[in-house]
């Protein structure tokens, strides 16, 4: 069985950066080729409570699975609250139905901490969006990269 938290980012850091690069070798990150997250910047947001880390656990305690929102007031209408996922990752073995119940919790967890918009980027390189349309995401926009 699978179970969910939140837990700080600081104190999980070195747990999470194996499976942190599980999830870059397998969305292929986009042209960048070198793995080397920016720990500073995500300790910073971490401790500054402007992100929050969710992790997905086995019975024995081992991690399988970490999202990132950053949480931050919308741009365009400050009284909204928006928490973006910088990343869903929960290894290939334990997807399925526990997928969607990591979604479902951390959803449930933003909406008590005051969100009221979840953005969840999907890459074309594993997309989930049908499994998110039918937990009643809406489908707003596609987002494009261009190389310089």
């Amino acid at each position: 069985m699978i179970h969910f938290s939140e837990e700080r980012l600081s104190t999980v850091w070195e747990e999470a950066v194996p499976l942190m690069k599980e999830h870059f070798e397998e969305t292929g990150d986009f042209g960048i080729e070198e793995f080397n997250p920016d720990k500073v910047q995500y300790l910073e947001t971490d401790k500054l409570n402007l992100s929050k880390t969710f992790t997905a656990r086995t019975d024995t305690d081992t991690l399988v699975g970490y999202s990132i929102f950053f949480i931050f007031p919308h741009h365009h209408s400050r009284e909204r609250i928006c928490a973006v996922q910088d990343a869903l990752f929960l290894q290939k073995k334990h997807r399925g139905i526990a997928g969607v119940r990591f979604i479902s919790f951390t959803d449930l967890v933003l909406e008590a901490l005051g969100a009221s918009l979840i953005f969840r980027p999907v890459s074309t390189k594993c997309d989930y969006s049908r499994t998110l349309s039918r937990m009643n995401y809406e489908h707003v926009q596609n987002g494009f990269m261009r190389r310089i």
